[in-house]
C-alpha cells in the first residue's frame, strides 16, 4: 500500500504545485520544515530510514504541511486530511500506530 501510494501521489501533487504558479518564496514562508512524498520515495528505496517513527513522522509531515499551505478548508486540505486518516488505519493494520503517539 504505502510504495503504491507514493509512486502515484508524488507526480499528482507536483502538478497540482506548478498549475497554482506557487512560487518557492511563499512556499518557504508558510512551511518551516519541508517534506515531500519523492523525498520519502527516496529514503524508502535507498533505507535511510533508521527506524519507523522517522518514516511515519515524515509522511504525517507531508499531510500537516499540506493542510497548512492549502488551508483545512480548501480540496487540498480536505484531501490531505482524509489521506492522514487512512495513513493511521493502514498503520494500525500493520502494527506501526505505536509509532504514531506524540
Amino acid at each position: 500500500f504505502f510504495f503504491f501510494f507514493f509512486f502515484q501521489a508524488e507526480d499528482g501533487i507536483r502538478d497540482a504545485q506548478e498549475s497554482r504558479g506557487l512560487g518557492d518564496v511563499y512556499k518557504r514562508q508558510v512551511i518551516k520544515r519541508p517534506m515531500d512524498l519523492g523525498t520519502i520515495k527516496t529514503k524508502l528505496t535507498t533505507c535511510e530510514y533508521g527506524s519507523c517513527k522517522e518514516f511515519v513522522d515524515d509522511v504525517e509531515l507531508v499531510f500537516d504541511n499540506c493542510v497548512a499551505y492549502n488551508e483545512e478548508d480548501s480540496d487540498y486540505g480536505m484531501l490531505a486530511i482524509r489521506l492522514k486518516e487512512e495513513f493511521r488505519k493502514q498503520c494500525q493494520l500493520y502494527s506501526l500506530d505505536y509509532y504514531m503517539l506524540k
